[in-house]
């Protein structure tokens, strides 16, 4: 089993750039043509078309219902009624109670030592 052919490389050659001459085109004279049309659908402003809004109560119900929802609001009256019997009283705080802070003393302070290599 003797070592293997070397390969022999194939010399890569690369593609001579070619000159190109290019020509500018002369721009066209401009006439009055009628507005091009768009390319695509894309490029054509859209239309909004905006839904005429149901005229009553009764409509509205009626749409709702047939959706297969229930129609539900408040009674204004109710309401009123219910504000009124309710006191406007302050709201109620929520969350726990602060704690009560210690009061300060006036007396002096004084520093004791805890640590006995530290006491005379």
């Amino acid at each position: 089993m003797g070592a293997p052919a070397p390969q022999a490389e194939a010399p890569t050659a690369e593609p001579e750039p070619v000159a190109v001459e290019t020509q500018a085109a002369e721009p066209a004279p401009v006439a009055a043509a009628p507005a091009p049309q768009p390319a695509s659908i894309l490029d054509t402003p859209a239309q909004i078309v905006v839904p005429q809004a149901a005229a009553s109560h009764d409509e509205l119900v009626r749409v709702v219902e047939q959706a297969g929802m229930q129609w539900v609001e408040t009674d204004s009256a109710k309401l009123a009624a219910s504000r009124q019997a309710t006191p406007s009283a302050a709201p109620a705080r929520q969350g726990r109670e602060p704690r009560a802070r210690a009061q300060a003393t006036s007396e002096a302070l004084v520093q004791v030592e805890t640590r006995p290599e530290l006491r005379h």
